[in-house]
């Protein structure tokens, strides 16, 4: 027994992934025009100009956080990472038109689940931006947080690389 003790222990520095919760062009966090997000208050993270209207698991985990208006999600994985998944900027003062949440608080989700849907077009009429944030909300846990630097990505793709 002895000899397979260590092949099944979690290395110190070994990475985990964020996959993309959807398809799109991906952006900095600083291009936002919105100081909580682009100044990292609430994590490192990324944006998603979305390419479809569907938001997937991006691993697998437990749904923590659905809120009210149905525009954000917040995912904590099977390893730990703290994910908040918000749609759009002020999007909140929507009241949830436009929005299809899928999931509840405390149900489990496996990667590439359909966690919600929304309208780019209800968006974009209501005058507001309907890019994809994606923040690991508990960054500070972890060594370091860095994003693909691919410009375009399919759900599923990684987004993000934690080192533990």
């Amino acid at each position: 027994m002895g000899i397979f003790k260590d092949v099944f222990k979690k290395k110190e520095n070994e990475a985990m992934t964020v996959s993309a919760p959807a398809a799109g062009y991906v952006k900095p966090l600083e291009g936002l025009k919105d100081g909580v997000f682009s100044e990292r208050l609430l994590g490192e993270g990324c944006v998603i100009s979305p390419m479809e209207e569907t938001i997937y698991a991006p691993f697998d985990g437990r749904v923590v956080l659905v809120t009210e208006t149905k525009h954000a999600i917040g995912l904590i994985s099977n390893d730990g990472i703290e994910l908040l998944i918000h749609v759009g900027l002020d999007t909140v003062m929507m009241a949830g038109e436009g929005f299809n949440m899928m999931v509840e608080k405390g149900e489990s989700v496996k990667q590439g689940d359909r966690l919600m849907s929304f309208s780019t077009a209800k968006i974009k009429a209501a005058g507001y931006l309907d890019d994809v944030i994606v923040i690991v909300s508990n960054t500070k846990c972890f060594q370091g947080v860095a994003c693909t630097q691919k410009e375009v990505v399919k759900a599923s793709d990684e987004l993000i690389r934690i080192m533990k």
